[in-house]
């Protein structure tokens, strides 16, 4: 995985991965990132998702995290709806009876152990 990464910092890179993925402990439940307002915060010009999706060169500006929305869209629609899939892992959670997962739980997560 380091090699992937331009700025690779394992005590960085490996708690950000951790509550990303819903396995750090948090009192509250997981942390589920929503995709579109990732997407709008962390790169609001849509440069990035233009350059690694070259498919959205027709997309108007405004629409490159959601081409979906666009009324000519010849875009394929979303395989999964982000928003549904929020409300069906946040049921899931609070259903569960371990809240936390345990160390080793987490390193077989991860492929660790």
């Amino acid at each position: 995985m380091a090699e992937m990464f331009d700025d690779y910092e394992p005590g960085i890179t490996w708690p950000q991965v951790a509550l990303n993925d819903g396995t750090l402990m948090q009192e509250r439940g997981p942390r589920i990132l929503n995709p579109v307002k990732q997407g709008t915060d962390l790169d609001p010009s849509e440069a990035y998702i233009r350059h690694w999706f070259p498919e959205l060169a027709t997309v108007p500006a405004g629409f490159g995290h959601e081409p979906w929305l666009w009324f000519d869209n010849p875009l394929p629609a979303p395989l999964i709806d982000h928003k549904a899939a929020f409300r069906d892992a946040r049921a899931r959670w609070g259903k569960r009876d371990q809240v936390f997962m345990s160390r080793d739980d987490v390193l077989r997560t991860h492929g660790l152990s």
